[in-house]
């Protein structure tokens, strides 16, 4: 599986046939998409005219506005998936004496 890194504040990328993300299938469109991050380490995801749904703790969620995306999500565009992980936060170490969900 192919990843992509938004890398800093202010990075966006598209999701489509013509995209930074590139993909097709039914339903995709050239520019279906948009995430971009921002300055407190957040990516975010809008529509740019598709239908854009996002999966969450085995929901299922239209996406009408931006939304902030979490490590993990799966993001459904037509009748694509694609998951969504954070490497920052995967890169922090645990501090010590507490356990990492704790931090």
């Amino acid at each position: 599986m192919a990843s992509v890194e938004l890398g800093t504040y202010g990075s966006r990328a598209t999701i489509g046939t013509r995209g930074d993300i590139r993909i097709t299938g039914d339903g995709v469109l050239p520019r279906h998409a948009e995430m971009w991050a921002v300055s407190d380490g957040s990516v975010w995801l809008r529509s740019t005219g598709g239908e854009v749904w996002v999966e969450r703790r085995g929901l299922r969620e239209l996406v009408a506005r931006p939304i902030r995306l979490a490590d993990g999500d799966v993001i459904l565009v037509g009748d694509q998936r694609l998951k969504y992980g954070n490497l920052s936060a995967k890169r922090q170490p645990a501090r010590a004496g507490r356990a990492p969900w704790m931090r």
